[in-house]
């Protein structure tokens, strides 16, 4: 596999891991919203009986720790119906996180009824929360951040199969042209250094937003101009017409999926 087979490699496997190992990171973190069963059911009683700071508690726990909005919401129905009217908008609020925008909405009149100054506020969120939805993308930005990197090398290998059947072509003096033409020392140096300063820089300024963009811009740049000063090497080699022809499809595949990758860091997923 040539260098910039393993430049690219390196870049889609920090792309596709750096995410994944900081969710992971996350979760190995104390979550101070995590319950134990004992805590769970004790919660339940109190609340059973009225109190409004334990369901409070309870709620948290099911929407932030188990993503379970309906059962938060069945919670604090529980409280509704002991007569707490502050809990009514709070049923409208677990009911839009879960997606059911008709109910939370009778829910939230129903408290903007009973005078809660919460209610015209929560409207607000579901007006927009329903517009989001209505304009929402195909596919959301995090399948396609965790997407961009597996499209990049199947685009990758491709060129790669491209380049290895039109080599294989070749008679043994031509590929040795090849491989004269393709070696170039100062490219490892220069990726050396640039892996240092990222390092370097992520290190004293930790990790600022705009350092990986940057690093992975100057990366395709690298390998555009690699890629065509290569391409320009072989070209005066005097090689065979079909096989300049199969370097060119090659190399613009290649650079199709590093567009995709590079893409993928500009994606913005809203919370």
């Amino acid at each position: 596999m040539n260098f910039y087979c393993r430049i690219l490699i390196a870049c889609a496997s920090l792309a596709l891991f750096t995410p994944l190992l900081k969710g992971d990171d996350l979760a190995r973190s104390k979550n101070p919203l995590d319950l134990s069963q004992q805590q769970i059911a004790e919660f339940e009683a109190q609340t059973r009986a009225g109190d409004y700071n334990a369901c409070l508690r309870l709620t948290d726990y099911y929407l932030l720790e188990r993503n379970d909005p309906r059962t938060a919401a069945h919670w604090w129905e529980v409280l509704v119906n002991l007569g707490n009217d502050n809990a009514i908008v709070e049923v409208g609020i677990c009911l839009m996180y879960a997606g059911d925008f008709d109910a939370a909405e009778k829910w939230m009149l129903r408290a903007k009824e009973k005078g809660d100054p919460l209610a015209d506020n929560r409207l607000q969120d579901l007006a927009k929360r329903r517009d989001q939805t209505k304009h929402a993308p195909f596919i959301h930005a995090h399948t396609l951040q965790l997407l961009a990197p597996l499209v990049f090398i199947v685009f990758l290998f491709t060129g790669q199969f491209l380049d290895g059947r039109a080599r294989s072509r070749l008679t043994t003096d031509e590929k040795t042209l090849v491989v004269d033409a393709m070696s170039r020392r100062g490219e490892w140096v220069f990726l050396a250094v640039l892996l240092g300063v990222q390092t370097l820089l992520s290190y004293q300024l930790g990790d600022p937003p705009w350092l990986s963009p940057s690093f992975f811009i100057v990366i395709l740049a690298f390998f555009v101009v690699s890629a065509l000063a290569a391409q320009r090497r072989l070209l005066r080699a005097g090689l065979p017409a079909g096989y300049t022809r199969s370097l060119m499809l090659s190399n613009f595949v290649k650079f199709a999926g590093i567009l995709v990758l590079v893409s993928d860091i500009f994606i913005k997923p809203k919370s």
